[in-house]
C-alpha cells in the first residue's frame, strides 16, 4: 500500500509540472540488458515522465533509443560526465572502424583499424541511433571537462540535440560556455541538491522558491548573452 502512494505521488507530480508548462525527465541512467531498460522505461512513462536519461555503457543505445520511442519517451544519454573518474576513461581509444569516416580526421589508427577517444564515440552514437538528447557535465576549475571537449562532441551532432546540463549548483560548474556552441534553447540545466537543501535539510519551501528564481534569472541572462 506505502509503494502504491509513492507511485501515485510521483505521477501526480508529473501531472502538476506538465500543467505548469514543464518537462519532465527521470533521471534513471538506465544501464543494462534490453528487457531490464524496457521494464525501465515501461514505469517511466507510467509515471508520467517525458524522458529518461541512458548510460551506454552494455553498448546497446541502438535498441534503448527504439524502446522508448515506442513507448513515446525521449532518451538522453551520457556522453561526457564531471566526475574524477571518468575523467580517466574519457579519452580511451575505442574501435570506430564501421564508421570512422564521420569523425572528420579525428580516428586514429591502431592495430589496423580506425579508433577514437570514448567520449567522441558516445556523441557519435547519440547522433547515429536517434538519441533525443545528451548529457554533458557543467566544465569548473574543480573538474577534468575543457571547453575544446564540448566542442568536440558540438561537431559530432546536429543543430537540434538537446543538451542536459548537470553540475551547476553545489559542484560550482558554468553553464554559459555551453551555449557558445549549443543553441539557447536547446540548454537543460539540472540544478538538484542546491534547489531542494539551499539551507540544509531544514530547507523551507520559501527559501526554496528563493534559490529557484535565483536560478532562473541567472540562466536567462546567460542564455541571452
Amino acid at each position: 500500500m506505502e509503494k502504491e502512494r509513492w507511485y501515485q505521488d510521483l505521477y501526480d507530480i508529473a501531472n502538476l509540472a506538465h500543467s505548469l508548462g514543464l518537462v519532465v525527465i527521470e533521471d534513471s541512467k538506465l544501464a543494462d540488458i534490453g528487457s531490464t531498460n524496457d521494464a525501465g522505461m515501461y514505469y517511466a512513462r507510467q509515471k508520467g515522465m517525458d524522458a529518461v536519461t541512458f548510460s551506454p555503457f552494455a553498448g546497446n543505445l541502438e535498441e534503448a533509443v527504439k524502446q522508448a520511442h515506442s513507448r513515446d519517451l525521449g532518451l538522453i544519454s551520457m556522453v561526457l560526465m564531471s566526475n574524477p573518474e571518468f575523467g580517466k576513461i574519457k579519452s580511451m581509444w575505442v574501435d570506430v572502424e564501421d564508421d570512422f569516416e564521420a569523425y572528420n580526421g579525428r580516428a586514429g589508427i591502431i592495430c589496423g583499424s580506425h579508433h577514437v577517444e570514448y567520449y567522441l564515440k558516445l556523441a557519435r552514437d547519440a547522433q547515429r541511433f536517434g538519441a533525443d538528447g545528451i548529457v554533458i557535465g557543467a566544465p569548473s576549475p574543480k573538474n577534468h571537462i575543457k571547453e575544446y571537449e564540448i566542442q568536440a562532441v558540438r561537431k559530432l551532432v546536429d543543430d537540434n540535440m538537446l543538451v542536459l546540463l548537470p553540475g551547476v549548483g553545489k559542484q560550482g560548474g558554468e553553464a554559459g560556455i555551453i551555449w557558445k556552441y549549443f543553441g539557447r534553447n536547446n540548454v537543460i540545466v539540472n540544478v538538484g541538491r542546491d534547489l531542494m537543501f539551499p539551507n540544509g535539510s531544514n530547507s523551507t519551501p520559501e527559501q526554496q522558491a528563493e534559490k529557484a528564481k535565483y536560478y532562473f534569472d541567472m540562466l536567462n541572462q546567460l542564455r541571452a548573452a
